[in-house]
Formats: structure tokens, sequence, C-alpha cells
């Protein structure tokens, strides 16, 4: 089995760099040189950048480097989906040891051509390094998007407004509690959406085009970017309504093994590769949803309110059922340095 230690870093790129051909006529040059040159297409660029440790953020015992990259690219352009964008270059650093496989190491670059063929961006540069201990990979996006004044923002949610949520919620963590059990990873079902996620780019630019409150993605979970919301929005809490939060694939499942809500398992979770959103009840029926509030794609999970009594720690409020007492969540979901 050939390692990447017995190439090193020249001939192991020059074999990476193979699965990429240009999808974009904007990329005048990419990966290769020491900058890559981008045609301007006039209008504001948005930029993001996601990194992924392993040990942190994934487990080598039952993902692939494909499935890595690919976590991390979606995760990035999550981000550019939030504020309506769309993606146009993304630029991929990896931090590898040498006695990695050349096949497995040539995964990642694989991820990033298929992503850019499904979501029209170029791979345009990014770096190679050698990590002794930990595999590790930075990805910055670009995304070509509306003037700035009409793109979605994480500020501006207001008592009043509806919250809801694209998709569904709660597979991608039913799919890695499978994958921590021991189960043979898939690429389908549950684990599927762990493992290969699909970013939510053609909901965000519609959603961006009505003019939102607010909006962010919750691959961090819901419930730690409610808190982030009501951090951003000082003055607003939220009420959210667990009977109305949309399930996916295996999550009843996945709750009962582990004695919870299905509900809470998904709004307590993460890894969902969907967007958050405050928007105004009339905007509803630009969407087609019903009195409910579900249309194709989205679902309304609860309102807005005035900020709560219990002050910025808690802004957060569950109703169990219909007419049920609304109780304050305590927890804000995983942060990074603290646990």
């Amino acid at each position: 089995m050939k390692r990447i230690g017995d190439l090193g870093e020249v001939a192991f790129l020059e074999r990476a760099l193979g699965e990429f051909s240009p999808v974009l006529s904007t990329t005048w040059r990419g990966p290769g040189g020491d900058a890559a040159l981008l045609a301007p297409e006039g209008g504001p660029l948005a930029i993001s950048t996601d990194a992924v440790v392993e040990g942190i953020h994934f487990d080598l015992s039952f993902m692939t480097l494909e499935d890595v990259a690919w976590r991390a690219i979606v995760g990035a352009l999550g981000d550019l989906a939030a504020v309506g964008a769309s993606p146009r270059a993304v630029l991929l650093s990896c931090g590898l040891p040498r006695d990695l496989a050349v096949r497995d190491a040539l995964g990642i670059y694989r991820a990033a051509s298929r992503l850019g063929a499904a979501h029209h961006f170029d791979v345009v540069g990014g770096d190679l390094v050698e990590s002794p201990r930990a595999v590790f990979l930075d990805v910055v996006v670009v995304g070509r998007t509306a003037p700035v004044e009409s793109c979605p923002d994480r500020v501006g949610a207001k008592p009043g407004d509806l919250l809801a949520v694209t998709g569904d919620l709660g597979s991608a963590r039913a799919g890695l509690d499978a994958l921590r059990a021991g189960r043979t990873p898939r690429r389908v079902g549950a684990m599927g959406r762990f493992l290969r996620p699909d970013p939510p780019m053609e909901m965000g630019r519609r959603l961006a085009e009505m003019g939102p409150s607010a909006m962010t993605d919750i691959s961090d979970g819901l419930c730690a970017e409610l808190f982030a919301l009501g951090r951003a929005n000082p003055g607003i809490g939220f009420e959210v309504d667990l009977w109305r939060i949309p399930l996916g694939p295996g999550v009843s499942a996945a709750a009962r093994r582990r004695a919870e809500n299905p509900a809470r398992f998904a709004l307590l979770g993460g890894e969902d590769s969907e967007l958050l959103v405050a928007l105004s009840p009339d905007k509803l029926n630009d969407l087609g949803a019903d009195v409910e509030g579900s249309g194709p794609g989205i679902s309304v999970i609860g309102r807005v309110t005035s900020r709560p009594a219990e002050g910025l720690r808690k802004p957060v409020f569950v109703r169990s059922a219909p007419g049920a007492e609304a109780h304050a969540l305590d927890f804000e979901g995983y942060q990074h340095l603290r646990g």
C-alpha cells in the first residue's frame, strides 16, 4: 500500500489536483500557483470557513476521509446558504500524517470535486502540510450574493415573527449514534444524513429573496442556534412547540434507545444541514405553507417573543403539547474549549 510519505508533497498534490476540472468560466487560474485568480462578477462576496480536527469533529474508525471532507465542505456551504449566497470557489487546506494511504488521502479531493460539480463551484487552492498526530482540514468558501442590504443575518428577529426550519431534523444525530454503536457504515438513511449531508443551498437562496427577519444554519444544533439568535438579538426570546419539529428518518427509534422524547432528541442534537429562519407570518403565503405552517421544505416550529423574565441566559422556552405550560431550556449545546 502506497502512503503519501512515499510520494512527498509535490507528487501527491499532482495526483490530488488530477481530481479537479474547472466548473466555472470565471475561474481564470485555479490550484497549483501562488494564488488563484477569479474574474470579477459584480456584487458583494460572502466568505466563510470551517475547520475540523480528528478526535474532536470526526472519528476515522467509522468514517472515511472522503466523508470527513464532504462534511467539512458542506458545513462551510451551510454558512453561505444562511445568507442566500451561491458558492463560487473553495480553498481546501489539509494536515495529514505521512503514513496515510494515498488512496485514503485522495478521498478528500474526490469529495471536493463531487460537491463542486453538484453545486457549481471550483476548488481554487489551499495548502498541504504534515500533521504528525491528528488529521485536520480547513475549508474556506467564497460565494456570490445579492446586495448586502438584502442579505439575511442573525440580527433582526423580532417579537411576532414565526420560527421555521428547513427540511427535517434529528436524522444526522441518529446516524451518528448508530455509527458510534458499531453499526456498519452506510451512506443512505440516517447514517447517510450524517456522513454525506446535502447543503440547503436552493432553500437558502429562496428564503433570502423573501426578506426574512433573521436566518442562520443549524449544523451546531437547533437549540444552540436559538441561544445564538438570542445573544444576537437582545430583548427577544423564543417559544418552540416540540410537536411541530419535523423529524427525519430513524429519529424515533434512536430516541427510544436513549429513553428520550424524539422531538427533544432533534432539538438538542446537532449535525443537521438545515436552516433556522425568523419571518413575519405573511411570508408563509409566499412559501405555499398550509394553516399549520408547513410547506414544501419548511416547517413552522414556534414564534419569537419578548425577552422572558429569566433574562439573557434562558431565552428558549419549549411546549410539549398544545396548551401546555412553556418551560425554559438550560442546555445551550456543545461549545469548543468548554464542552
